[in-house]
């Protein structure tokens, strides 16, 4: 019998076997299913330009990240390019607050936003020029024409701390490359065009991106001189689109219009430019926002673009801003484990410092090679030091002769990677002329006029020769010149042959009181030898030969008259390490000096004269510092001429008393100074106000035996401001015995 037919298992019984197996295998094939991430739209991240108000950015991305959302590239323009591109390099939002808020740093937002080192770490001779012209109106000079920097600064300390944060991003032949995608924005200043930066070293991109115009200095890439993007693109929505996303999240922290409170110096100028510029292109990026893009602008009130101090309230407020977008936000969300892996790629995983391979400079500066190499102090086959590098650089802008000084780090690899430094000098150098004027008045009929320049001429060979001059017209007249020449490398040991010529009226007292007018004139040679004691000190050994004369216009008792000869050898030790020649907080200022009168040389006469003065400015109080001095002169052998004799008198040197009231062989001071700089809202014509007074006790002596035996007590107060032309002052002095006098000093005194 025929076997029956088999019947066909129904199509529901054909697939049972691959339920079960697929319902066995469910979670494997679950790992391996298309994730979130391959069905979620792309995000590209924008953040805007608005100076110091951009720390809020930080504060955003903490959000984002809380709430698990990934972003697939970002584009920033000028503070919107340091926090994005700092992102895309691989920092988590707490350590861009802690780069924001300089927390844990020793170089806060005052050290980013200068040129080089503090005052007291510049080279001693940049110091004593500013401490002997106060004034900081200064012009340069290049080939023949005045030429004016580009911007307030170069920025060149934030350059290098950008350089220091993103070590491995120096040399990119795409931006792509980053674990993020990133692009900043820039503007040619020549064509006027926008500039979109991808490629090449990112801290430049990013420092160009930022160069606002009149307080940056352009940055040159690629032959282009570029400024700050947001003059044409503060929110660059439309490169983010290029990127191919499908989904932005906006920040705009942009500076609103002032419109009510007064526009009070460069920075709130400049701030209000911004503003007016950037408030068409913002208007038109935020237009262009579809229904899927979420935008975040944060409250900041009256943070105004340069207030870098509150950078942790921005970091907040950008916080709540996003936090207030969290349900436009969360549908961008993914799982932990998606997320994880963003983190992953987004996280730069910290390297040890490479091993310096080689280290090359390239030089656009007079200066020499070997002088450069010598203030640097880096050497191939050491670990690559950042701190140490950064010192380095700091000695060698301390010579203030270069624009710009920065570093790469090429090639690494293999724990190894080339130092690379580029040097450049001022563009509007390297010679410089200085400004001023000096006005002193006691308002009682003694008074003084008088208008200065100096003209600098600087690295005049490859060790950095300078020719200084000084002239001065008014009721003291003269004009002093010095040829300083380094003898080496390091510039420790110099040189300096000096001629001079000066004719100005005087006033001699004797006990107080005015006994005679005369006018003195002299002329005279110098040639010093000495050293550099690192930037804080300088040795000098000199012989001079000085002719003078002095004749009288007015005496009512007998005094010295007519012409002199002083041949005169001298050792003397200055000290500086002051923050600000003018109102300091804290440093020394320093002046121990013995000279000689040698009359087998051609001097008049025979003595030996010590003098030492000091002053140590200590700091009480955010805005207080208190400065005792100490001054005295003494002749140690025979008795000094009088045109020699150390003089005492006038404000802060027995206040009450016209200045060099006291004339003798011997002279003391002690005093101590105080002054407390007003709140930042106290300002006189926009510069910084001082009040302040002293304590002061001295005498001028005729012996030594009188040396302190006895004191003249005096004291001061005074109103100051800081102007370029140097220190203000209207003061009130008053002296025991009844003798006071108001003073006003302007510039030098």
């Amino acid at each position: 019998m025929a076997a029956p037919p088999r019947r066909r298992p129904h199509a529901r019984c054909r697939r049972l076997p691959l339920l079960l197996v697929a319902a066995v295998l469910w979670p494997s094939l679950g790992a391996q299913a298309p994730t979130q991430s391959s069905a979620r739209p792309r995000i590209g991240l924008v953040l805007s330009g608005g100076g110091a108000r951009g720390a809020a950015h930080a504060g955003v991305l903490h959000v984002l990240e809380e709430l698990r959302i990934p972003v697939d590239c970002v584009v920033g323009t000028s503070m919107g390019a340091i926090v994005g591109g700092l992102y895309a390099y691989g920092l988590s939002p707490d350590q861009l607050a802690a780069s924001l808020t300089r927390e844990g740093s020793p170089h806060d937002w005052a050290d980013l936003l200068r040129d080089g080192p503090r005052r007291e770490d510049f080279v001693f001779r940049r110091k004593e020029d500013e401490r002997k012209f106060l004034s900081n109106v200064r012009i340069g000079v290049r080939d023949g024409e005045l030429a004016f920097p580009k911007g307030l600064l170069v920025g060149q300390n934030l350059e290098v701390e950008l350089h220091a944060l993103t070590l491995e991003a120096h040399s990119l032949r795409s931006f792509d490359d980053l674990p993020l995608p990133f692009r900043c924005v820039a503007v040619d200043i020549h064509k006027g065009e926008s500039v979109v930066l991808g490629s090449g070293s990112l801290p430049e991109a990013i420092r160009a991106s930022m160069s606002l115009p009149g307080i940056f200095t352009p940055v040159v890439i690629g032959g282009r001189e570029l400024v700050d993007g947001g003059l044409l693109n503060n929110v660059p929505v439309d490169v983010a689109r290029a990127l191919g996303v499908d989904v932005l999240i906006v920040v705009d922290i942009g500076t609103p219009l002032e419109m009510d409170k007064a526009i009070q110096d460069l920075f709130s100028v400049t701030g209000q430019m911004v503003a007016v510029l950037t408030e068409q292109n913002v208007r038109n990026s935020r237009s262009s926002l579809g229904p899927d893009d979420v935008l975040i602008t944060p409250s900041l009130g009256d943070i105004t673009s340069a207030d870098f101090t509150r950078a942790a309230e921005s970091i907040a407020i950008g916080a709540v801003a996003a936090r207030a977008a969290v349900e436009r936000l969360r549908r961008y969300s993914v799982p932990e484990a998606e997320y994880a892996q963003f983190l992953r790629r987004q996280r730069r995983q910290a390297q040890p410092p490479p091993r310096i391979r080689s280290v090359q400079v390239t030089s656009a500066s007079g200066l020499g090679l070997p002088v450069l190499e010598a203030r640097l102090e880096v050497t191939a086959g050491q670990p690559f030091d950042p701190a140490a590098l950064r010192a380095g650089i700091d000695r060698l802008y301390g010579t203030d002769d270069l624009e710009r000084v920065t570093f790469d780090l090429r090639n690494w690899r293999d724990g190894e990677a080339d130092l690379a430094l580029r040097v450049e000098e001022k563009s509007w150098g390297p010679s410089y002329m200085r400004l001023g004027v000096g006005l002193e008045s006691s308002l009682r009929g003694e008074s003084t006029f008088n208008i200065s320049g100096q003209y600098n001429s600087r690295v005049l060979d490859s060790l950095g020769a300078e020719w200084r001059t000084k002239v001065q017209l008014g009721n003291n007249n003269f004009v002093d010149t010095e040829y300083y020449q380094p003898l080496e490398a390091s510039g420790t040991w110099f040189v300096a042959p000096r001629l001079a010529a000066q004719q100005f009226a005087a006033d001699l007292f004797q006990d107080g009181q005015r006994i005679a007018d005369v006018d003195v004139g002299v002329v005279g040679m110098a040639l010093d030898a000495g050293a550099q004691i690192g930037r804080w000190a300088e040795l000098r050994f000199g012989l001079s030969q000085w002719w003078g004369d002095v004749r009288e216009r007015f005496a009512i008792v007998p005094i010295d008259s007519g012409t002199f000869d002083d041949t005169v050898g001298r050792v003397q030790l200055q000290v500086d390490t002051l923050d600000n020649p003018r109102f300091p907080r804290y440093g020394s200022l320093g002046n121990l000096e013995w000279r000689a009168g040698l009359a087998g040389l051609g001097a008049d006469a025979r003595y030996q004269q010590l003098a030492f003065a000091w002053t140590q400015a200590v700091p009480v109080g955010p805005r207080t510092s208190v400065l005792p001095r100490v001054r005295l002169t003494t002749t140690l052998q025979n008795e000094a001429p009088a045109y020699i004799e150390p003089t005492i008198g006038g404000l802060l040197n027995l206040s009450g008393y016209a200045r060099d009231a006291f004339r003798d062989q011997h002279t003391g001071l002690l005093a101590l100074v105080g002054h407390h700089r007003l709140s930042q809202t106290s300002k006189a014509f926009g510069f910084p106000l001082y009040v302040g007074g002293s304590i002061e006790a001295g005498n001028a002596w005729s012996t030594r035996a009188d040396f302190f035996g006895t004191f003249r007590l005096a004291g001061s107060v005074f109103l100051g401001v800081d102007t370029p032309l140097g220190p203000c002052l209207l003061g009130y002095g008053q002296a025991e015995g009844g003798e006071r006098a108001v003073y006003f000093f302007l510039g030098q005194f």
